[in-house]
């Protein structure tokens, strides 16, 4: 697997403002369609890292390579929420909080993308 080039980098910014965007249009559309984004998001770093299987189609000799994306687009997602407090980061960190552990992928890296964008902040929201 080749490493992200700066059309990923692009991507994965683009990608991340998005989310940016929609965790703080708490009036402009409804809780749960909010939340599904941002998870949407955040389990397709999960998959990069934890379950290649399902974003990645090729042979498994080729999946090396996608912690480089799993980190390109988790650190991006980071400086976006980076030093942002009240409405927006609770809806990232609720979406984080509602992902489902029952899928391997997530059970294996939830500690990572917690630790990757929250630091040492508490994951509960409100």
């Amino acid at each position: 697997m080749e490493a992200p080039d700066r059309i990923a980098g692009d991507l994965a910014q683009i990608w991340s403002f998005c989310v940016w965007s929609i965790a703080d249009s708490e009036k402009q559309v409804s809780p749960s369609f909010r939340k599904s984004l941002i998870r949407r998001y955040l389990v397709f770093v999960l998959e990069l890292g934890w379950g290649p299987g399902e974003v990645y189609h090729g042979s498994a000799g080729n999946v090396q390579g996608l912690d480089a994306w799993r980190d390109l687009f988790a650190e991006e997602l980071r400086e976006r929420f980076a030093g942002d407090s009240g409405p927006r980061l609770d809806a990232l960190k609720n979406a984080l909080k509602s992902l489902d552990q029952g899928k391997m992928y997530v059970f294996h890296g939830y500690k990572w993308l917690e630790q990757k964008l929250l630091g040492g902040q508490v994951a509960g929201a409100k």
